[in-house]
């Protein structure tokens, strides 16, 4: 127990906040983590106990790209009102696993391939706001506690999948290429006043999982413009 006790102080100790700073760069690159809003760079690189920020003081010029070319691991992840239309990028297919709240504010450019994950492993709620841009990335959720949504998830080109947990879409959509819910976990869909629309396939098992919102599939837009 107390070699328990010890290690959860350890992990605890080494949880922080890291802001990204010094215009474009490589995600794992120390020189571009601060441990404040346009702090000292050369704080190291983000884990999934960490919160990252990218925000007004992240960029001194317009059009920077942050590139991602490998798994990230984050606790929360957060872009506030950044400077100049960046981009935020990867050149082969990645995967983003958040493990807490996400808040997306402001003009970006995504240009991210992969999967973005939200994962937990513990109770309680994340409050979930990617924005209202249209990503290129599959969503999972797949984690204990609940997923509290405000604004829609827009992923037209992707697949959403629900694997465990429970989201709560707060009257907000769902649009995407492919939507999948058929795992044996627990999954609830708390989606009164909210559409789902799936451009190519709906897959569910209804065994253990509960919703209550209006489903359908329609033509993609590009076979919409040829017809």
């Amino acid at each position: 127990e107390t070699a328990l006790i010890s290690l959860l102080i350890f992990s605890n100790a080494f949880a922080g906040d890291y802001y990204w700073v010094g215009n474009g760069g490589n995600w794992n690159d120390p020189s571009h983590w601060s441990n404040s809003s346009g702090g000292v760079a050369g704080y190291g690189v983000p884990n999934q106990l960490d919160n990252i920020f990218i925000d007004k003081e992240s960029f001194t010029k317009n059009s920077q790209t942050i590139l991602i070319n490998t798994t990230v691991n984050v606790n929360s992840f957060n872009i506030l009102n950044p400077l100049g239309n960046f981009i935020l990028k990867s050149s082969l297919p990645i995967s983003l696993n958040i493990y807490g709240d996400v808040e997306v504010k402001g003009e970006f450019i995504h240009d991210l391939i992969g999967d973005v994950n939200l994962v937990s492993n513990t109770n309680g709620t994340k409050n979930i706001n990617f924005g209202v841009w249209n990503w290129k990335t599959n969503f999972t959720i797949n984690g204990q506690g609940s997923y509290n949504f405000s604004n829609p998830i827009l992923t037209p080109s992707g697949t959403f999948t629900l694997t465990q947990g429970e989201v709560n879409l707060n009257s907000n959509d769902i649009v995407c290429n492919n939507f999948i819910s058929n795992s044996t976990q627990k999954r609830k869909l708390i989606s009164q006043g909210s559409d789902i629309l799936a451009y190519n396939s709906w897959i569910t098992k209804t065994n253990k999982f509960n919703y209550n919102c209006l489903l359908y599939t329609s033509p993609s837009p590009r076979d919409r413009q040829k017809s």
